[in-house]
């Protein structure tokens, strides 16, 4: 193949680095010709492989990088190659540890009666990769409906779990926290019970009751559990990306596989439910991100939307970003408030980022004050 055929060359090539050209071209369950294209070129290119494996799992993207290089796609080097099957195996023995703990809890929910849909974790990882080791999982999102939260804790607590936060802020009676956090009794893991699909914004509150008629029944580990529609899924895939400012590409990828694997037959729905949870700009710019980053083949997006732009332009200058420095609050609010809906979402947006920056200048003020005092 003439890989100069498939590859735009360096002066129209995207602004990122070659490291972070590699990971995008392995994120995805099977590299096409024109990946593997793209993947040899960037090494090729030459790279700085100590910054490729530590962005590959800041990124959540070492499983699918080892998939691909062990299969001889991507030419890497011998103890690169050794770094990444480190890594893969600490990664799927973790991700099998929290699997376990998944069905253990859906075995006891079922027994006690009780709905509780998975999020991401073991069940994306299969749904999307075909495995739970290609994903790198961090802890374990379960969607119960608002009124079964504090019954739930209890089931988890009788487990094993316990809660880990103040129960000022993020206890099992207060109605309006988003999750409640618990670990396991060795600290190995953590569960997080959700009251509700996305953090709340805008008073928009997307509870269990809203998508449970659309609930499909699949299965995780062979154990029966309830997942979300896809049309559904995208959507909350999108929103939640977007959250975070897609800090973590393995994020856009989850997306991207989603697409492609057809699984998504009604886009209809899709727009429909991302304007119903406020979220339809988010969407448009999650597609064009995956349209920009990894596939052009994604599904396309009609019209034009300059705020839209503006998002994915700063996310995709923001890859070159090295990856060890962290997520910035102002790149995580400006893409928030570039891919708001509506200009009241973008006025109480500012007015929360307003009173965050008055309590830290206030904690800072008082840190300054002791100082000096002890002084």
């Amino acid at each position: 193949m003439d890989l100069m055929s498939v590859v735009p060359d360096r002066a129209t090539a995207p602004p990122w680095p070659n490291e972070i050209d590699l990971l995008l071209a392995c994120a995805r369950r099977e590299m096409r010709d024109t990946d593997v294209a793209r993947a040899r070129m960037a090494v090729a290119s030459g790279l700085d492989w100590d910054l490729v494996l530590r962005a590959a799992y800041a990124h959540g993207l070492t499983p699918l990088i080892h998939c691909h290089a062990a299969a001889g796609r991507v030419a890497v080097p011998a103890e690169v190659l050794g770094g990444l099957k480190r890594l893969s195996k600490r990664i799927a023995h973790r991700n099998l540890r929290l699997t376990a703990a998944l069905v253990s809890v859906l075995r006891a929910s079922a027994a006690a009666g009780l709905t509780m849909v998975p999020l991401k974790g073991p069940m994306l990882a299969e749904r999307l990769y075909g495995s739970v080791a290609l994903r790198r999982i961090l802890d374990v999102d379960l969607l119960v409906s608002p009124r079964d939260v504090a019954t739930a804790t209890a089931l988890l607590e009788s487990l094993g779990y316990h809660l880990v936060a103040a129960p000022g802020a993020d206890s099992p009676h207060r109605a309006a926290s988003h999750h409640v956090r618990l670990v396991s009794a060795g600290r190995s893991h953590v569960l997080e019970l959700h009251r509700y699909l996305l953090s709340p914004s805008g008073g928009r509150r997307i509870a269990l009751d809203a998508i449970h008629p659309r609930l499909r029944s699949a299965s995780v580990a062979g154990v029966p559990a309830p997942e979300l529609a896809p049309e559904d899924l995208v959507v909350y895939l999108c929103l939640h990306g977007s959250a975070h400012g897609w800090t973590r590409l393995e994020w856009l990828a989850a997306v991207g596989e989603l697409c492609r694997s057809g699984a998504v037959a009604d886009w209809g729905l899709v727009w429909d439910t991302a304007r119903a949870w406020g979220g339809e700009r988010r969407v448009r710019a999650t597609l064009t991100l995956v349209r920009r980053l990894l596939d052009p083949d994604a599904p396309p997006i009609a019209g034009a939307d300059r705020w839209v732009d503006w998002a994915t332009s700063g996310v995709s200058r923001r890859l070159g970003v090295p990856t060890d420095a962290g997520p910035r609050w102002r790149d995580l609010f400006v893409y928030n408030l570039l891919t708001d809906d509506s200009g009241r979402d973008r006025v109480r947006r500012c007015g929360m980022a307003l009173r965050y920056w008055s309590a830290d200048a206030a904690q800072r003020l008082r840190s300054r004050q002791y100082d000096r005092a002890r002084a």
